[in-house]
């Protein structure tokens, strides 16, 4: 359990990384309008980063009940 709670770890550092980078993107308009994937790719970042958080909560749950 260990071992997956470290890579569900990875992947929660990893995901925030490409948030900041995107929410960067949106404070200084660097980005395209036309880039209609852009918000799209935003939000699914987001979803994924709720998803691997609900992951770790429920890996951190189990080792703390042993």
């Amino acid at each position: 359990l260990k071992n997956l709670l470290a890579s569900v770890e990875q992947k929660i550092t990893k995901k925030e990384e490409a948030i900041k980078k995107l929410e960067l993107q949106i404070q200084y308009n660097n980005f395209e309008v036309s880039q209609s994937d852009f918000f799209n790719n935003y939000k699914n970042a987001k979803a994924e980063l709720e998803k691997f958080m609900t992951q770790w909560e429920t890996l951190q749950e189990k080792i703390d009940s042993f």
